[in-house]
Parts: structure tokens; C-alpha cells; sequence
């Protein structure tokens, strides 16, 4: 978990327009953050490095040199590899270990508030739902659509080829919503997805392993499910699990859901799904 993150997010909005530059460049540049001094940081934020010591102080540091080196240490828990096997154990016990501990991980993690604001957001309103990941999360959003397509009208998975998608998002509203995925390794263009829903207004849900993926702080709801430790092959298990309790908390408020399942199940039928 970045409690560095946690500090700055939960106080944007006491912040000054300085101190918000300074924040977004911290949390827009998670990699570049933990190697920033206090004149890069000024510099790229377009302030005064005294205003960079304000900041450190206004988020609950005593000065940069502390959240300086709480950047550095989260940014070396994160990316540190876990012990290599050495072949002789079980791979698929050692598999199903890892996804046990990212899924309990997972659940002493996620901020409940966010998660039942998401839901409630998702249940109400006549817009259009979008759902979209890119890389190792575009297999999460289509798993969220075909969980969320029987229970929410307008539900629309944005396809994720890069020629044609800016011609998909021409006529976003602010009754529209997002839910995007974004998992290490972050993919560029789902953070250009965001800010495209940001602009116009409309809420975004972004599911992720960190506080401090890309376009984290452009989201409305913010749902993290990170792993119990960093390693090459972080599992899947905790981005799934997550989306199918989205979807049964959906499911259990949903007013005329059964009405919308019912018909689902009558179509399933009709084309041979079982």
C-alpha cells in the first residue's frame, strides 16, 4: 500500500493551487516520483522549491527530506522480487499460494466506502457505461462486461484498438460513466480513457493495484487491490474477485434486475448458451 498517496488524496481539496501541482505530478508520475529532489520537483511542477517544502509539511511530513525518503522506501517495497524458487517445489501450489495471499491482501485493502459509492454509482442513472482495460486488464474488462451487461442497461465495452477508440468516446456526457482497469504494467492509453470521461464530466471507478497508478487521482471512486507483495507474475485473482463482488452488490440493489436477468437467460437460450 502508498501511504504516500493516501496522505496527498485524502487532502486535495484542502490544498492550495500550488501544493495541487505538486500533487499531481507525484501521483501522474508514480515511477519518477521515489528519484525527484526538491528542485526537480519544483521545476516540474512550475512552483518555487520553498513551496515544495510547504507541501511536504501541508501532507503531514516533516519537510521534503521525509516524504522523500517514505517515496524511495514504498518504491523499493514495491519493486522488490520476491525469493526465486529453485525448482524444486510445487509450481502450481506455489501459484495458488501467491493468489491466496493477494486475495486476503485484497480484502484488508479495498476501502469499503469506495467500493459501496461505486456500487451505488454504477446502480443509478440512464447513461452509458463504459468498461475498459488494455494490456493484462483488458481480459478483466471483459470479464466485468459480461458480469455487468445482464444487470445494467447501456453498458458498453470500449473497445481497446487505438486507431478507431477517440471516434468511441466523441459523445461522452456527464450522465456517462467509466470503469476502467489498469494493472502493472500500466498502459498509457487507459490513463488517455480516463481523462477523456474526466473532461466531460463524467464519474469514473478505476480498479488498480496502486494508489499511485496513472490517473489514479482523476478517479471518482478509487478501488485498489494490491498485491501482497510485488513480484514478476503479480496473479489475477484479486481484480477478479473483486469485479464478481461488484457485481453481485449490483445484482442485490438493482430495481427491475431480474426483469433485465430473466430476459438474458431467455436470449442465452435462444442462441446455445448453456
Amino acid at each position: 500500500m502508498t501511504e504516500v498517496a493516501g496522505r496527498i488524496r485524502r487532502q486535495l481539496d484542502q490544498l492550495s493551487p500550488n501544493d495541487l501541482r505538486i500533487a499531481h505530478r507525484l501521483l501522474d508520475h508514480p515511477a519518477e516520483a521515489p528519484f525527484e529532489t526538491a528542485e526537480s520537483l519544483a521545476a516540474a511542477s512550475g512552483v518555487s522549491k520553498a513551496a515544495v517544502v510547504r507541501f511536504s509539511v501541508r501532507v503531514g511530513f516533516g519537510g521534503f527530506a521525509e516524504l522523500h525518503d517514505a517515496l524511495r522506501a514504498e518504491a523499493v517495497a514495491r519493486l522488490s522480487l520476491p525469493p526465486q524458487e529453485d525448482g524444486s517445489g510445487d509450481v502450481v501450489d506455489a501459484v495458488a499460494a501467491r493468489a491466496g495471499s493477494d486475495l486476503t491482501a485484497m480484502r484488508t485493502g479495498v476501502d469499503r466506502a469506495q467500493f459501496h459509492a461505486a456500487v451505488a454509482l454504477l446502480g443509478k442513472g440512464t447513461g452509458k457505461i463504459g468498461i475498459f482495460g488494455h494490456r493484462k486488464s483488458a481480459a478483466l474488462a471483459e470479464y466485468a462486461y459480461y458480469l455487468l451487461n445482464p444487470l445494467l442497461s447501456n453498458t458498453w465495452p470500449i473497445a481497446a484498438g487505438e486507431p478507431g477508440i477517440a471516434d468511441q468516446l466523441i459523445d461522452l456526457e456527464p450522465r456517462d460513466r467509466l470503469i476502467a482497469f489498469t494493472f502493472r504494467r500500466y498502459a498509457r492509453i487507459t490513463a488517455q480513457v480516463v481523462q477523456s470521461f474526466h473532461e466531460a464530466g463524467a464519474p469514473v471507478v478505476l480498479i488498480t493495484d496502486d494508489q499511485l497508478a496513472p490517473a489514479a487521482d482523476l478517479a471518482t471512486h478509487l478501488l485498489v487491490c494490491a498485491p501482497a507483495e510485488a513480484g514478476e507474475f503479480d496473479t489475477a485473482a484479486p481484480g477478479v474477485v473483486l469485479i464478481e463482488a461488484l457485481a453481485a452488490a449490483i445484482a442485490a440493489r438493482s430495481r427491475g434486475g431480474d426483469k433485465r436477468r430473466d430476459l438474458a437467460e431467455r436470449l442465452w437460450k435462444q442462441f446455445g448458451t448453456y
